[in-house]
C-alpha cells in the first residue's frame, strides 16, 4: 500500500520552507525507491511547528516538526514511513495537546485530507448534507406489477457513463439491477422512474 506523507501548502507553511521540504521528501522517495507519495494538505494551524510533516501509519498519523530540508534525509533514515523515532517526532498528530482539546467544525477537514481528492473529502463526511435517498418497497404483487413497467423501461445494460463529473449523481437500484448516472443523464425512462419514486415517497 502506498504511504501518504503530508506536507502543508498553506501560505504560512510555505513561507517557512514547506515547498522546499516537500521537494526534498519527493527526492528521498525517488532515491530510495519507496512506495510513498507526498500530499500537499492544509495546515493544522500549529504554525510554530511548520513545516509540519505527517506520515500515515497503522497506528495513525505521526507528526514531525518543524522540519527543515537538511533534516529530511535523517527522517527517512530513522524510519519515517513507519513513524520511527527522531528528535523532531511529535507523536500521533491527534494526540498533540493543541489539537486534542479542540472540537473543529468549519475547519474539521483542513490539514486532514488531500484537498484535491473528492474521495478523501467524501470519506471524511463531505457531501453528507447533500445526500438524499428515496425508496419504494412493493408489499404486494399488485404493487410490484405496477412498478415493473417503469423498471423494465430503463436501459440498465446501457446506462450512460461518460465519466464527466456532475453536481449530483444518482445511484438507482431495483432488485439486483444497479446503475449510476449523473443528473444530466436522468431523462427518458430514467426520469420517469426517479420522478415516480420521489413522488411516491412524499
Amino acid at each position: 500500500m502506498t504511504t501518504r506523507i503530508f506536507v502543508p501548502c498553506d501560505a504560512a507553511a510555505v513561507s517557512v520552507g514547506a515547498n522546499d521540504v516537500a521537494a526534498a521528501v519527493e527526492r528521498e522517495i525517488a532515491v530510495r525507491g519507496l512506495d510513498a507519495v507526498v500530499v500537499r494538505n492544509g495546515s493544522r494551524g500549529m504554525f510554530w511547528l511548520e513545516p509540519l510533516v505527517e506520515v500515515e501509519t497503522a497506528a495513525g498519523r505521526v507528526a514531525y516538526g518543524p522540519v527543515s530540508v537538511d533534516e529530511v534525509a535523517s527522517l527517512f533514515g530513522s524510519g519515517l514511513l513507519q513513524g520511527g523515532a527522531h528528535a523532531l517526532r511529535l507523536g500521533l498528530t491527534e494526540e498533540i495537546p493543541f489539537l486534542k482539546k479542540q472540537e473543529r467544525l468549519t475547519f474539521a477537514r483542513v490539514g486532514v485530507i488531500d484537498p484535491l481528492s473528492i474521495e478523501d473529502y467524501e470519506e471524511h463526511g463531505g457531501f453528507a448534507g447533500l445526500r438524499r435517498q428515496w425508496e419504494v418497497e412493493a408489499t404486494s404483487e399488485d404493487e410490484a406489477q405496477a412498478w415493473w413497467p417503469l423498471v423494465e423501461a430503463c436501459p440498465w445494460d446501457a446506462a450512460p457513463d461518460d465519466g464527466y463529473p456532475d453536481g449530483f449523481v444518482y445511484e438507482v437500484q431495483a432488485n439486483d439491477r444497479e446503475a449510476t448516472l449523473p443528473e444530466r443523464q436522468i431523462d427518458g425512462p430514467w426520469r420517469d422512474l426517479v420522478d415516480a419514486v420521489v413522488h411516491h415517497t412524499r
